[in-house]
């Protein structure tokens, strides 16, 4: 019996029976070589060379940016945005993340509904495959699922 990890690349799960895998490898299993594999950590983002060899758990996130939008994302992608999760600061480069990911990077329970709170004081529930395109200063709120206490 083989062990495999799961690892996700732009949102998709990929499977690898090898724990130690290099970037070339990595981009691979995405179908795509051309372009920059970014690995996302916690509130950042990291490039991740070709021959670069990473030990792998699983679960570990990456994504793929092709050079053109790079260079057209570059300024964007080096400001940092600040946004409030239940009334605490979190610092992200990414302009866009899925609901799970805010969750993530404000350690709260997978568990928990998020809420974005617009301009207008409204709560808007975000779904954790939802993605959130980020504003600095964005306020969001999580509360525990119904029944439950966190």
């Amino acid at each position: 019996m083989t062990n495999t990890i799961t690892i996700e690349i732009d949102g998709q799960p990929h499977q690898s029976a090898d724990a130690s895998l290099s970037g070339r490898r990595i981009k691979e299993l995405r179908g795509h070589l051309d372009g920059r594999l970014l690995k996302l950590e916690a509130d950042d983002e990291r490039f991740v060379a070709d021959e670069e060899v990473l030990d792998l758990r699983g679960g570990e996130q990456f994504t793929f940016e092709c050079e053109v939008e790079e260079h057209r994302h570059h300024r964007h992608r080096r400001k940092r945005i600040v946004i409030e999760v239940d009334g605490k600061p979190y610092e992200t480069r990414r302009h866009e993340l899925t609901g799970a990911e805010i969750k993530a990077l404000a350690h709260k329970p997978p568990g928990n509904v998020l809420y974005r709170i617009t301009a207008e004081r409204q709560r808007v529930e975000i779904g954790d495959t939802q993605p959130v395109h980020l504003h600095d200063g964005e306020k969001f709120v999580t509360t525990p699922p119904v029944g439950h206490a966190s």
